[in-house]
């Protein structure tokens, strides 16, 4: 019995975890994608940004804030429902609407609750970070500052994404922990086994930067529909790895 904790070994576990329900898994992503698009690119039109070029601050944000609630809601409904596929096809090869159905609502809470959480981390960042810029302003010049928040910028990023995909792996299945303790142990999962889930990581941001770089010249709503689904099953790619990490962990616990 392999016991033993790789890289190699988790990634051969998902690949094939992935390859035995490629067809209904890929029949799903396509299916949200091309629910959700539509409608975000209605809500995100080019009129909208148009219009908003010449205004002030104060009514940019009041424009998008309901937009930016629209998106929120079906990127927690759509989440959610990927989570409760991915646990679906771990206990079962069988699609369970009901199974699915009765994790939603766990799953969207969960997500709330982290989105308001990491809110929270990053506005008191931004306000040391503020801080922090400020007394160097008086010493740096402005090119090193631009890059010195440029690439702190893009640190927090990949660390938000890093935490939230984590987070996700680790609501998938009922459990008796509350959002605190899963949050806790999000980070230790994160700080303890970077080694293990580092190379998947580069390998997934890298496939999102390259995918992104190239969206951003889509304009025909099937290849956006196309897009929306290869970015999806990247993300259900990366989870399915972390959620194997926690599930052998689990096992390794129980054997001790």
């Amino acid at each position: 019995m392999q016991t033993e904790l790789s890289f190699y070994r988790l990634l051969n576990e998902t690949i094939n975890f992935i390859r035995n329900r490629f067809q209904p898994i890929i029949i799903i992503c396509f299916l949200i994608s091309a629910t959700t698009t539509p409608i975000l690119n209605h809500v995100f039109d080019k009129q909208l940004f148009q219009q908003l070029s010449n205004q002030s601050l104060n009514v940019v944000l009041l424009q998008l804030l309901k937009p930016a609630m629209i998106y929120m809601l079906i990127n927690f409904m759509t989440q959610a429902v990927i989570l409760a596929v991915i646990y679906n096809y771990s206990i079962s090869n069988k699609f369970n609407f009901n199974l699915i159905l009765s994790r939603l609502l766990p799953n969207i809470l969960n997500l709330i609750g982290l989105s308001l959480v990491c809110a929270c981390l990053i506005v008191t960042g931004l306000i040391f970070m503020l801080l922090i810029c400020s007394v160097l302003n008086l010493i740096l010049p402005i090119q090193i500052m631009n890059l010195l928040i440029s690439t702190v910028t893009i640190v927090v990023m990949i660390v938000i994404s890093i935490v939230y995909l984590q987070f996700n792996s680790l609501i998938i299945e009922p459990s008796t922990k509350d959002f605190f303790q899963k949050f806790i142990e999000c980070f230790t999962h994160t700080l303890m086994y970077w080694r293990l889930t580092l190379p998947m990581f580069l390998i997934y941001f890298l496939a999102i930067f390259v995918l992104s770089h190239w969206a951003v010249s889509i304009t025909s709503l099937m290849i956006n529909i196309i897009y929306s689904t290869i970015i999806m099953f990247a993300n259900i790619f990366m989870i399915c790895f972390l959620y194997r990490l926690n599930m052998l962990l689990k096992n390794q616990h129980k054997t001790h």
